[in-house]
């Protein structure tokens, strides 16, 4: 049988910001009281990257967008308009580059505004504020968060900016499984069975120690 242990948010914030490499993180709590770190904490400290990141400007980049069209453009998908050819519509599939902030980076940036939006343990105010912040974004497509996105995205020297805000994401998004995994959780700790707690401390001793 699984043995529980309660956890307090503080401390999980400390162990996954080494996980994830941002000791910078855990630096920025030396000054702020130990009762007021919150579920709701973290999420605000997110929002705070967000506003930052609107202020300098999402990023953009070249994707690839391909679409069913009556007038030629960019990359002819022959495969795909074979079809319409042979029924002899005058539509064809084209392939474009479109230089768009309809990236990974701001796909995962809306999805976690989602998620603070639903959470019941943020306050309304965070969540409200949350709201208007993805009002912004309906450029960007809906993603559904998973561990598998987040180790998809790798920073270069244009994208580093970024790069406190996704590992935020990242820890809210964790902390979530954790929550639903048992279902006992609060704003200031959380209870995680035993198995999860020693991955999270291997993690955390390795990337301690080598920083």
């Amino acid at each position: 049988m699984e043995q529980l242990f309660k956890v307090p948010i503080r401390n999980l914030y400390c162990l996954l910001s080494y996980m994830n490499e941002m000791p910078e993180l855990v630096n920025s709590l030396n000054d702020v009281d130990e009762d007021l770190i919150t579920y709701d904490f973290i999420a605000k400290q997110f929002l705070t990257e967000v506003h930052y990141l609107h202020r300098r400007g999402l990023l953009k980049d070249y994707i690839v967008n391909k679409e069913e069209t009556s007038r030629l453009g960019g990359r002819v998908m022959m495969n795909e308009s074979m079809s319409f050819i042979i029924s002899k519509k005058p539509v064809v599939v084209c392939e474009k580059d479109e230089y768009s902030n309809n990236i990974l980076l701001n796909q995962v940036l809306k999805a976690t505004l989602k998620a603070i939006c639903r959470n019941r343990y943020v306050k309304e105010e965070t969540r409200v504020k949350s709201f208007i912040d993805l009002e912004l974004l309906t450029e960007i497509d809906d993603i559904a968060l998973t561990k598998e996105m987040f180790s998809r995205i790798h920073f270069k020297r244009h994208t580093n900016h970024y790069k406190r805000m996704i590992h935020i994401a990242k820890m809210l998004h964790e902390l979530t499984l954790l929550s639903h995994k048992h279902g006992n959780w609060s704003l200031f700790s959380a209870e995680i069975d035993d198995k999860a707690l020693n991955h999270i401390f291997e993690k955390f001793l390795i990337n301690f120690f080598s920083s």
